[in-house]
């Protein structure tokens, strides 16, 4: 059994990354709680939200599992001007 590897981490432009390594099967769904709301998603779609809770389905065609897979997400822009570094998927 593979073992999912996931890494959050923020970009320079300030949207959150997170990388996923040894994806398995075709049918894949990835679900996290944040600190803030997203305002924007590259590579996945919000299949299911409730208050910060989300989930996410990738589009299977044509993906090569084997490698790694980058969700992009823009969030919210906090009131202090800069995110917390615990704000990451739970």
């Amino acid at each position: 059994m593979n073992t999912i590897i996931v890494t959050p981490k923020f970009t320079k432009e300030n949207l959150l990354l997170i990388n996923l390594e040894n994806l398995i099967g075709e049918n894949f769904k990835l679900c996290f709680s944040l600190v803030y709301s997203i305002e924007s998603s590259e590579n996945a779609i919000i299949s299911k939200q409730v208050g910060r809770y989300y989930e996410f389905l990738f589009n299977t065609e044509n993906v090569d599992f084997s490698k790694s897979k980058k969700i992009i997400l823009k969030l919210q822009t906090p009131f202090i001007g800069s995110y917390k570094q615990s704000c990451g998927p739970e």
